[in-house]
């Protein structure tokens, strides 16, 4: 697994349901993390046919380089956030100093054969260090 350690500089986020008073963000599909130094992370999560041919599946995945979202985006800034990010071939997760994961990715969450791959992001946590 490779570790790194970078600022959040801001999240962009495509969420479906979304209601404000509620505030309830549903789903998010796709997301675009900045961080100060540049580095830009694309995550996304995609359905599709199981390989074993019964059902649906998800797959979540990131790449690191900077791609549009396809929609409206609500966007999130923050002053500053030191993050520790974890990455190995199946999982990506995005954590604060103090070891609380803010960003969860898994390519098919840890079943080959039934995915059920997923983005998760905490916005709760994120929102008490919005700028």
């Amino acid at each position: 697994m490779k570790f790194s350690v970078q600022s959040l500089r801001r999240i962009s986020f495509l969420a479906y349901d979304y209601e404000v008073e509620d505030e309830f963000l549903g789903d998010v599909g796709s997301a675009k993390v900045e961080f100060v130094n540049g580095l830009v992370l694309f995550i996304s999560k995609s359905e599709s046919i199981c390989p074993s041919g019964h059902g649906a599946c998800t797959y979540g995945s990131w790449v690191w380089k900077d791609k549009p979202l396809e929609g409206s985006a609500i966007e999130t800034e923050f002053s500053y956030l030191s993050v520790r990010i974890e990455e190995d071939e199946r999982y990506l997760s995005v954590k604060d100093l103090n070891n609380c994961e803010i960003i969860a990715v898994s390519k098919d969450g840890g079943d080959g054969y039934y995915p059920d791959g997923y983005i998760d992001i905490d916005f709760e946590h994120l929102n008490k260090h919005k700028s």
